[in-house]
């Protein structure tokens, strides 16, 4: 499973370059993750889902530097592992269409990375509407 936000919000983060200190402010982060689940039936077509995930997480910054090898700018990025335990409840409907609601906890240890100075929360909690079409 994959996954890609934007931030409505930019967060300020304080971040350490290789000759210079500053604050950069987040604009997305994407993730790739490997679920383990398990499905229960329930009456009425229903459905109970655990799902256990791990994974690698990507926070990008508005910090751009020129990198060496060549001409581009490049972001400074943060990276770290992805830890989730969730569960969907659904509904199966006709023609195998689906729709649930999805709850997961992620652990994120952003400290992880040298390159982030700010401490930032490591957990969060997020929901999902879940259609299959």
């Amino acid at each position: 499973a994959g996954n890609f936000c934007f931030f409505s919000k930019k967060i300020p983060l304080q971040m350490r370059g290789k000759n210079e200190d500053k604050t950069a402010f987040s604009k997305s982060f994407a993730g790739i993750q490997f679920l383990l689940t398990k499905m229960k039936p329930l009456k009425n077509d229903c459905y109970f889902n655990t799902t256990l995930g791990a994974g690698i997480i990507n926070l990008s910054t508005d910090w751009k530097y020129k990198n060496i090898d060549s001409d581009e700018d490049k972001s400074l990025n943060i990276s770290t592992l992805d830890s989730s335990f969730g569960f969907v409840f659904g509904k199966k409907l006709k023609n195998k269409k689906e729709i649930g609601l999805n709850i997961e906890y992620h652990f994120t240890p952003f400290e992880l990375d040298e390159k982030l100075t700010t401490a930032i929360g490591n957990q969060f909690l997020r929901t999902n509407l879940v259609i299959k079409i």
